[in-house]
């Protein structure tokens, strides 16, 4: 089930990186665009993209559009 794999990846990422924003979202792009393939590389910089631009932690919008992707 992708909702399950989803929170063990997150849950995981959160766990190791340390540093922020910096720190989390070259990991994240690992885990989302490399491993599962869950989105392709342009997707992930525009949903990064518009992150920027929404109020809050810019790895919090991006978690929460890659959820509402799949889900």
């Amino acid at each position: 089930m992708i909702v399950v794999e989803l929170f063990l990846e997150f849950a995981l990422l959160s766990f190791v990186a340390f540093g922020g924003a910096t720190a989390l979202l070259p990991e994240m792009h690992r885990v989302v665009v490399e491993n599962h393939h869950w989105l392709d590389d342009q997707t992930f910089t525009h949903l990064y993209a518009i992150a920027q631009a929404a109020p809050g932690p810019n790895v919090l919008v991006v978690t929460l559009k890659i959820g509402r992707a799949h889900v």
